[in-house]
C-alpha cells in the first residue's frame, strides 16, 4: 500500500476535525451555559447513533435522544426530580423500543456516553478552562497519534477481534504524542510537568472508548455509527475517546469523594 493510499482521507478528516474543533471552541470559551448546552445536545446526538445502528426509526429515537441530552444537565446542575424522570425516560423508552440481543449492552453505553458528557462539564465547572484545553488536546495527540503511527509502522494488531486496523505502534504512538501535547501546553501555561504522566491514562481511557464503540459497531455489523461527519462517519466515531475521558473524571472524582469522605 502506497503513502498516498494510507492517507487518502486525510483531508477530509482535517476538515471535518477543525470544523468541530472550531465549534467546541466556541461552545468552550464563551460561557459555561453554551459548553453545557454543547455537551448536552452531543449526548443526545451520541444516544441518537446508538438507537440508529440498533435500528430504531428515527422518530422513535428522537425521545430518547431528548432524555439523555437533559440527563446531562439535570446532572449538571444537581435538578434531582429532573434527573431521575429523564433517567426514567430514557431507561423506558430505550428498553420498549429496542428488540435485540445486544439491548442491555447498548443500554449500558448509553449511559457512559451520559456520564462522559457529564464528566466534561465537570471538570470544566470546578476547575476551569486549562484542564479541559489538556483533556481535548491529550485525546486529540492519542488519535492523532494512533492513526498516524499506525498507518506509518503498522505491525502487530492491538486487538484485531474487536478493531482490525488498530496497531500495537498507533496505541503506543498515541500515548507518546499525547506527552508530547501536555508537556507544550503546561511549558506555555507554566504548570508543573509531573501532571504530563497523567496524560497517559487519560489517552488510555480515550483509547478504551475507541475499543468498546468499535465492538459495539462490529457486533451491529456497521462502520460507522452514523454519516453525519464526513471522513469521521458518526459523532460516537469522532467523540468515544472524549466519552471515555469524561467517565475517567467521572470515576477519580467518585474515588475521590471516597477517600476524602
Amino acid at each position: 500500500m502506497s503513502a498516498g493510499s494510507k492517507f487518502e482521507d486525510l483531508t477530509t478528516r482535517i476538515i471535518s476535525a477543525v470544523v468541530l474543533i472550531i465549534l467546541a471552541a466556541v461552545a468552550l470559551f464563551t460561557s459555561k451555559i453554551t459548553f453545557l448546552v454543547f455537551c448536552a445536545l452531543l449526548a443526545g446526538i451520541c444516544v441518537w447513533e446508538i438507537c440508529k445502528f440498533s435500528n430504531v426509526p428515527t422518530l422513535k429515537a428522537i425521545p430518547t435522544a431528548i432524555a439523555a441530552a437533559f440527563l446531562v444537565a439535570a446532572l449538571h446542575l444537581n435538578l434531582l426530580v429532573t434527573t431521575y424522570l429523564c433517567f426514567g425516560l430514557a431507561l423506558v423508552t430505550y428498553l420498549a423500543l429496542v428488540a435485540q440481543e445486544d439491548k442491555l449492552l447498548r443500554l449500558f453505553y448509553l449511559f457512559l456516553v451520559v456520564l462522559g458528557c457529564w464528566g466534561i462539564l465537570t471538570l470544566r465547572e470546578e476547575n476551569g478552562l486549562i484542564p479541559v484545553i489538556w483533556v481535548v488536546l491529550t485525546v486529540i495527540a492519542a488519535d492523532v497519534g494512533g492513526y498516524v503511527f499506525g498507518r506509518l509502522i503498522g505491525g502487530p494488531k492491538l486487538w484485531p477481534a474487536v478493531s482490525p486496523k488498530k496497531t500495537w505502534s498507533g496505541t503506543i504512538g498515541g500515548w507518546v504524542l499525547a506527552i508530547v501535547a501536555s508537556v507544550a501546553l503546561f511549558l506555555y501555561y507554566d504548570v508543573r510537568l509531573i501532571l504530563a504522566l497523567a496524560s497517559v491514562p487519560v489517552a488510555i481511557a480515550a483509547q478504551a472508548g475507541d475499543l468498546f464503540e468499535s465492538w459495539l459497531k462490529r457486533r451491529a455489523s456497521i462502520k460507522d455509527s452514523s454519516q453525519l461527519i464526513p471522513g469521521h462517519g458518526g459523532f460516537l466515531d469522532r467523540f468515544d475517546g472524549f466519552i471515555g475521558a469524561g467517565v475517567l473524571i467521572i470515576l477519580y472524582n467518585a474515588v475521590q469523594g471516597l477517600l476524602s469522605a
